[in-house]
Order: structure tokens, then sequence, then C-alpha cells
């Protein structure tokens, strides 16, 4: 069983790289703006996503793709840029546990009830390999906030692509 935690105390080609870059830099801010997120939210999500990219030395292109929704390409890179994302919004330890209470710090109280839904929904039952927990959690939350089930609902709180 993959933890979860409630509380985050509970846890004692040169060239081709830096054209890919670019290219993820302009579909993030077409990304960030289409999903109205602030301004200094946009950024910090960029700084962070391109730390990630620069740390895991994933290929720029294949977060484009998963951006784009193509979620076929599980190479470990990207499983681990994932990871390496979630623990620079403090949601998850390296170790993979999900901390619940810093996710929900920023849903609003009428929203955390369907969003703690979600995110225990998309959470792995069975103990992986961290990478692998943060790679089904935002493949599952993603896939999940775009489909018709919750097309109405409010989701962007936990927005990391």
């Amino acid at each position: 069983m993959v933890k979860r935690l409630s509380t985050s105390t509970d846890l004692t080609a040169k060239g081709d790289h830096i054209s890919g870059v670019m290219n993820a830099v302009i579909l993030l801010l077409f990304i960030t703006y289409v999903h109205c997120i602030t301004e200094e939210e946009n950024q910090l999500l960029h700084k962070r996503q391109m730390e990630c990219v620069e740390e895991t030395k994933v290929n720029p292109n294949s977060v484009l793709k998963l951006k784009g929704g193509y979620w076929k390409n599980a190479h470990p890179t990207l499983k681990k840029w994932c990871l390496c994302l979630l623990n620079k919004y403090g949601f998850m330890s390296k170790e993979g546990v999900f901390k619940m209470d810093v996710a929900m710090s920023r849903v609003p109280d009428i929203d955390k009830q369907s969003v703690e839904r979600m995110i225990d929904n998309c959470l792995p039952k069975k103990t992986k390999e961290a990478y692998n927990i943060a790679w089904e959690f935002i493949k599952c939350y993603h896939l999940q906030t775009k489909s018709k089930k919750y097309k109405d609902q409010k989701f962007h709180y936990l927005y990391l692509m």
C-alpha cells in the first residue's frame, strides 16, 4: 500500500536539449495562460518544471509530448521528472509518500472533499518505486481533470502540467 500522509510532520546532445528547452518554455507559457493561473503561479511553475528538466536530464520533447496528452512514453527519466515536480511543490517526499496536508492547503474548503477523493483515487494502491508512484499519480490526476466526468469541477489547485 502506498503511503499517504495526513500531515507533512509525519515524515521525520546539447543543441537538441537547448532547442527542446525553448520549445518547452513556449508551450508552458501557452498552457499556463490557457488554464488561467496567476502570473506568479505561472513563473513558479515554469521555474520548477525547468529545474526538473535540468535535474533529471529528461528529454524536453518528452515533457512536451506528456503535456500534450501522450502518456505512452513511460521512460524512467520522465517518471523521475514527475517525482521531481511533486517534490518541488512539497506534495510528495523523495520516497514517494504523498503529503495530503500540503496539497490540500492550496484547495478552498468548498472543493476539498472532491479534490481529496480524486487524489485518493489517483494514488497507486500497491507499493512501488517513488518515481512510479509520482508518474501514476500525475497521469491519473491529469487525465481525470480532463475527463467529461469532472469537466465542470475545479481541480486546477494542484496544477502541475
